[in-house]
């Protein structure tokens, strides 16, 4: 269950898949708060990868991307450090509905 700090509000929650590469992807859940944004996986494969977490404040930009060319299911998310992490997840536009309204980073399509 996700821990909420003080004045953090959980904007939505969406399955997904964390895509790092054709032979490397995990299934979770991803949450968008005001304040972070967060991939908890089903199933830990790698204890060190697979939870992933970083401030709102730490995205640089958000763009999406097709997978397989033709799929319109990622999303990719880039800290200003330039780590980069990708997901793939069905209802993508409401993701970065909830980015745009709270003004989290640019969004490029």
């Amino acid at each position: 269950m996700l821990q909420l700090n003080n004045n953090e509000i959980l904007l939505t929650k969406r399955e997904a898949t964390y895509y790092l590469s054709m032979g490397y992807q995990v299934f979770g859940d991803l949450h968008v708060t005001n304040q972070r944004t967060i991939f908890a996986p089903k199933l830990l494969r790698n204890k060190q990868g697979d939870y992933i977490e970083f401030l709102n404040a730490e995205i640089k930009n958000v763009e999406t991307f097709n997978s397989f060319r033709y799929v319109p299911d990622g999303l990719k998310i880039t800290l200003h450090s330039n780590q980069e992490y990708k997901f793939k997840l069905f209802d993508r536009e409401h993701i970065l509905e909830k980015y745009r309204i709270n003004n989290v980073a640019i969004i490029q399509k």
